[in-house]
């Protein structure tokens, strides 16, 4: 019989094991097709975001040694979008481990590591062991998961301190009320990191004070604190982003986000689709997909119909049986339910990336424990067939995904000397397209190709966000306005530039980029601009505005 110590032990080692391996590859790249089997087409370009949060920790870590300012990275300054504090502790990770993808990458995908020992010690804490077990394993070796913790995203901090914050309550519910002021003082000085996380790990803290049955008196404390915490890290950031210049783009990145996520005209090329009460089945297909490896269509479409049904049929069970759970449990369920409702109202506006989603999958695990751990007898109570077949159909199911997790896993890493592209070697590619360019110039690079060149220790490099000017079109327009020589380019292949381009532009070299990096076929390409602009109206004739 398995007890509680030892699938404790066996989930930290497994976790253990997954944190060795990936700071074994952390210098790999690996293609963001990784998560394109999803419903809502979110390919998500994993390179970007984490590149884009190297730029300003590049500079503030090279200091006058590298020829850069702030802010290079435009229209969405990486200070601006993220905060201070990320491109900080970045800085001093380069200065460690030098401006590489280890150094990039190790602080965050320890930090990852961490939430995962948290979600072992969670599903300890609440399930039996063998319940406990199995979700750990289920957890830990989804592909996707494996590889989204190890690349440099700023959502690692709200892992960990939603995931810290839920073990707390679940180990000593006493001590988050006695400490509720400073434990939300704490939360609101993530403002440093992301201007929204004080808003996400806040709403956890209401709703786990709720189920803990905290007199008002305390939520006031909580709100003081929260309030303080915000105020006090994020006027210390206002007077540094002035002092960097960087007060007017915090202000327009933070009014563009709420612009292009409510669907409304905004920088950005495109503009962003509300789902609305969507959100909810686009969530739960997005969990199965994400992390049990099913399709819709295709031959797991009976799998996947057998498991959405079983969940829908359990959290049935688990509402009708609420009155007979332990009061523990029933705090467990008011909190996951009241979590996971709020968060399907900011996803009708926010479940366009994948990361959105990837934040709230942890609890969405916690239920799924929560629904089998109670709500089985129930069900298995209403029926003598069902007593007979569920288990059966249950324990099928498990064994069938964790067998697809564990193969896809298996059969891309030992693919990896193919699929998996060295940082080094990406780096060379890099360094091929700007040797014609003379140390010192500015180079003007489109975001996609910035995933390529974002090393680049001997130009200064002014990018801008993909989706504020995805289309080549657009983005040369840009160009053209800031007065760019030097253009740098990702050309689809069957997207070429008109003709009409050739007499602003001298293609000098090109180079082809792998598509691991590009997660497209795709050619990086160097122009020169022969002639100041103008309005450049070839630019803007086929300008398109909609993806």
């Amino acid at each position: 019989m398995l007890d509680s110590s030892t699938a404790a032990l066996m989930g930290y080692g497994l976790a253990g094991f997954l944190l060795a391996f990936k700071l074994l590859t952390l210098n790999r790249e690996v293609s963001s097709g990784t998560f394109s089997n999803s419903p809502l087409n979110l390919g998500w370009g994993i390179h970007h975001d984490e590149k884009f949060a190297a730029h300003d920790a590049k500079v503030l870590a090279l200091g006058k040694r590298y020829p850069g300012q702030l802010p290079d990275y435009r229209h969405y300054p990486v200070s601006a979008a993220f905060g201070l504090g990320g491109s900080l502790l970045l800085a001093f990770s380069f200065r460690l481990f030098g401006v590489n993808n280890f150094g990039l990458r190790v602080v965050l995908a320890l930090l990852s590591s961490l939430s995962d020992f948290f979600m072992v010690a969670l599903l300890n804490q609440f399930f039996p062991p063998a319940l406990a077990l199995g979700l750990s394993a289920l957890y830990l070796l989804n592909f996707n998961h494996f590889i989204y913790s190890r690349h440099a995203v700023m959502e690692h901090f709200l892992f960990a301190a939603c995931q810290g914050l839920f073990l707390v309550w679940g180990l000593f519910p006493g001590w988050l009320i006695a400490n509720a002021f400073w434990i939300a003082a704490a939360l609101g000085a993530q403002v440093f990191i992301k201007w929204s996380f004080p808003v996400a790990s806040g709403l956890l803290l209401a709703l786990l004070l709720l189920c803990s049955g905290a007199p008002v008196a305390v939520y006031a404390q909580a709100l003081a604190g929260g309030l303080a915490g915000t105020a006090v890290i994020g006027a210390m950031q206002l007077v540094a982003l002035r002092r960097l210049g960087l007060l007017d783009a915090y202000f327009l990145n933070i009014r563009t986000v709420f612009s292009y996520h409510a669907g409304k005209e905004s920088l950005c090329d495109h503009v962003a689709t509300v789902l609305g009460w969507r959100a909810i089945p686009k969530f739960v297909t997005e969990f199965v997909r994400y992390h049990c490896g099913l399709r819709v269509e295709g031959g797991d479409r009976w799998v996947c119909r057998a498991f959405i049904a079983l969940l829908g049929a359990g959290v049935l069970g688990l509402i009708l049986q609420y009155p007979e759970l332990p009061v523990r449990d029933q705090r467990l369920a008011v909190m996951l339910a009241l979590y996971h409702l709020l968060n399907f109202v900011m996803l009708a506006m926010f479940m366009v990336y994948l990361k959105r989603l990837v934040t709230i999958f942890p609890f969405s695990f916690m239920l799924l424990g929560l629904v089998i751990h109670r709500s089985g007898g129930w069900l298995m109570a209403q029926s003598a067939l069902a007593g007979r077949l569920l288990p059966f159909l249950g324990w099928t199911i498990l064994a069938y995904v964790l067998f697809k997790q564990f193969s896809m896993a298996l059969s891309r890493y030992s693919r990896s000397r193919g699929q998996w592209l060295s940082g080094e070697a990406l780096h060379a590619v890099a360094k091929t397209i700007t040797a014609p360019v003379p140390v010192g110039e500015v180079l003007h690079v489109h975001g996609l190709a910035f995933r390529m060149l974002w090393r680049n220790l001997t130009h200064r490099v002014v990018g801008i966000d993909e989706q504020f000017a995805w289309w080549p079109l657009s983005f040369l327009h840009w160009a053209m306005k800031e007065k760019a020589r030097w253009i740098v380019m990702p050309m689809l292949r069957e997207q070429p530039l008109p003709r009409e381009t050739n007499a602003l532009l001298r293609r000098v070299t090109s180079v082809e980029v792998p598509t691991v990096a590009g997660d497209v076929p795709l050619d990086l390409v160097l122009y020169e601009v022969r002639s100041p602009y103008n309005g450049c109206s070839p630019c803007m004739a086929t300008q398109e505005k909609t993806i």
